[in-house]
């Protein structure tokens, strides 16, 4: 009499009785029977060998474990990416880049690199942290020698927690602002207005005089950056009380939301992520009602082809992917790793792949459509008024506010919009930042909630110096070289050829491809399982080896094979090609003395901001040196002057938790490895002579006997 298992395995292997042998190997007394069938495959992702040293402090001990969160449901995920990867550039850099360059024409480079770069760097990523199940530096372990790499995205995302959240302080001074009636920045009868002030209002009923500054530029540099208050950088000033108050509050409201880490951050990014769509809905049909509205959007998408045979539209569609897609930050990996392993990850990210960019062109409608209708009341070109950047947001935009009708509703509801835009960026990001240093180290994750709180507030003691009347200079070298295009190319280039050149142990170059296959594989064996009402646990234990014995292995749909294999080809050869051409181009382009404004920066500004990428691209040389001397200083397990033995031993992949687990995780699955055995029989611990397999990976990671 046939078991209900042993049922699901046959209808699982679409054979008749004749399997009843294969049936009967699965059964747990017969496990270790099967092993060498299972472990032989040479389609296993990795041959383990005890290549971890005793010493090797990347992994925390068992008394240093500590269980990893996981998101709630997989909505949460999809809305959390939704609300990291769309930001203020969808809103003010990405329409200001498709009318300066040719209209709807800069939509064919910004289509070919997001197709050739951003969707398969994007999936790449999250592949990546959902299959090793680890943060920005931890799933680097894949191939510990290049653990550079996840270093040196995590210091650019620090960079960013360190200047990004201080365009939200301004934000939140203007959201506060907009409830005084009337505006402050729609006239010029303000403490802080100049003689040489004019409003929008005044120009649109030929009254004003227009040579001088508007009553929002005014507002924004006199009242906001105190700007008239500095003379440079070797004169900063005191810090800006109000903006102090403001950089406290948006600090205060991200520890709140994130303290808690995914359990707090997973839900309040539904409101954050997507009330932003629902305002900007609600501008541009208030702007298809306003004269003067379909002119602008008219020179937002009016196509001009000549442009296309201009290298900078090139390089702006090139590096304006990297920027919406945000990859080679390390938060798209964290995110993934709170996944379970059997997740559909390439699902989740063809939906943020479509509505990245759609959510770009989307808002490009209300901001041109609002700026046109500027354009027409003040008698000026759209060329004119159309800014990009901090410009549109807090100087553009506030005057075409102040014309419309109910304007403080507008205005509490466009900064509003700003904030929230920024917020879900800045939470991922805090939270991704914590979560690596986490991982690597144990005392942060056991104390989450402290060192959350210690990450910021050391953050907002770096921002003071950018909210003093100088502190815009400070900001703009910060917003120019910390996380600059340079840097995002570099990681991304190195990313693509050590995954798909440097892979596993035998650096095969097919290899990561294949594990990514497999990891799917799990998603939809998990999907059968649940179909059926069989249990996941004699599901797990026996498709794999039903699927070797009777040569009918698991098929994924046919879009996910195609797509496969298209990544495959991006990430071998596409992406680092073009990558690699923008890299070049982009330090061709570098212009020598930065300025903003009228002020020219001294010569000594650029060498700091040229630190900021050097320090971060110097993670991976530096992190490979020190990998390398470290292992021939303490005697790692190989002669010196061997190298190609010791470059395997740094090459092998580290992706366990600790000894005992992996035991029992071979136990679970059947897999006898003298591996284990030995590990077992020294009682687990440290790093005991055998990678580590996360949970969810025994059905892939298969280790010789």
């Amino acid at each position: 009499m046939e078991t209900k298992n042993e049922q699901s395995i046959r209808a699982f292997s679409k054979e008749g009785p004749e399997t009843s042998s294969v049936v009967a190997a699965i059964k747990p007394e017969n496990a270790s029977s099967i092993a060498p069938s299972f472990s032989s495959n040479p389609q296993s992702a990795y041959s383990v060998e005890d290549h971890v040293t005793s010493d090797d402090s990347s992994h925390p001990s068992d008394d240093d474990s500590f269980e990893r969160q996981k998101w709630t449901n997989q909505a949460d995920f999809i809305v959390s990416l939704l609300g990291f990867a769309v930001g203020l550039g969808n809103l003010w850099r990405f329409p200001y880049l498709c009318f300066k360059y040719g209209g709807g024409a800069f939509l064919i480079p910004y289509v070919i690199f997001m197709v050739a770069c951003g969707a398969p760097l994007f999936f790449l990523e999250v592949s990546l942290g959902q299959f090793t199940q680890q943060g920005a530096i931890n799933c680097w372990n894949i191939n510990p020698l290049f653990k550079g790499i996840g270093m040196a995205s995590t210091l650019i995302v620090f960079y960013c927690n360190s200047y990004y959240i201080v365009v939200l302080a301004w934000a939140s001074f203007y959201f506060f602002s907009a409830f005084i009636n009337p505006l402050e920045f729609a006239r010029c009868d303000n403490s802080w207005n100049t003689d040489e002030c004019y409003t929008a209002s005044d120009l649109a009923k030929g009254i004003g005089n227009s040579s001088g500054k508007s009553s929002a530029e005014e507002f924004w540099e006199r009242r906001v950056l105190h700007f008239h208050e500095s003379d440079g950088l070797d004169d900063p000033g005191a810090p800006i009380l109000h903006l102090v108050g403001c950089l406290f509050f948006v600090w205060t409201l991200c520890f709140l939301c994130i303290f808690k880490g995914i359990k707090t951050f997973g839900k309040v990014v539904y409101f954050t992520a997507l009330a932003p769509y629902v305002i900007v809905t609600v501008f541009l049909i208030r702007a298809v009602t306003l004269d003067g509205a379909m002119e602008g959007i008219s020179f937002y998408l009016k196509p001009d082809f000549n442009q296309l045979a201009k290298s900078e539209v090139w390089m702006a569609a090139g590096t304006q992917i990297f920027f919406s897609y945000a990859v080679c930050l390390g938060v798209l990996q964290t995110l993934a790793s709170f996944n379970t392993f059997k997740n559909n990850c390439m699902r989740d990210c063809l939906i943020i792949a479509v509505a990245n960019p759609a959510t770009s062109v989307f808002a490009g409608f209300a901001v041109f459509g609002i700026l046109g209708h500027m354009a027409h009341l003040t008698g000026k070109d759209i060329q004119d008024v159309a800014t990009s950047g901090p410009g549109l947001v807090f100087i553009t935009y506030p005057t075409a506010i102040g014309l419309l009708p109910g304007s403080n509703i507008w205005a509490i509801l466009f900064f509003g919009m700003i904030i929230l835009l920024g917020f879900d960026s800045q939470f991922a990001a805090v939270e991704s930042f914590v979560t690596t240093i986490g991982d690597i180290w144990p005392w942060a994750q056991r104390n989450h909630v402290k060192f959350t709180l210690f990450v910021c507030v050391v953050h907002f003691a770096i921002e003071l110096c950018m909210i003093t009347p100088g502190g815009v200079y400070v900001f703009e070298i910060w917003n120019t070289y910390s996380a600059s295009g340079k840097n995002l190319l570099i990681v991304a280039f190195a990313e693509c050829v050590v995954l798909m050149w440097f892979c596993g142990r035998h650096n095969n170059r097919a290899q990561y491809a294949l594990n990514i296959r497999q990891m799917l594989l799990h998603s939809l064996q998990d999907k059968r399982v649940k179909s059926r009402e069989v249990s996941l646990q004699s599901e797990l234990s026996s498709c794999h080896e039903v699927a070797e014995m009777t040569h009918a292995p698991p098929r994924l749909p046919m879009y996910q094979t195609a797509l496969l294999v298209y990544f495959e080809i991006s990430w071998s050869f596409l992406t680092p090609l073009l990558v690699l051409g923008l890299i070049v181009f982009e330090f061709i382009d570098t212009k020598s003395g930065m300025t903003y404004g009228g002020y020219v920066y001294p010569w000594w500004a650029d060498l700091i901001g040229w630190a900021f990428v050097v320090s971060a691209l110097l993670c991976v040389p530096g992190y490979m040196l020190y990998r390398l001397v470290r292992h021939l200083t303490r005697g790692g397990g190989c002669a010196p002057g061997d190298l190609n033995t010791l470059l395997e031993i740094e090459t092998t992949p580290r992706l366990t938790k600790n000894a005992e687990e992996a035991a029992s995780v071979a136990a679970k699955v059947g897999v006898g490895n003298a591996h284990f055995s030995k590990m077992a029989a020294n009682g687990g611990g440290k790093n005991n002579g055998v990678c580590e397999i996360s949970a969810g990976q025994e059905a892939i990671y298969a280790t010789e006997a």
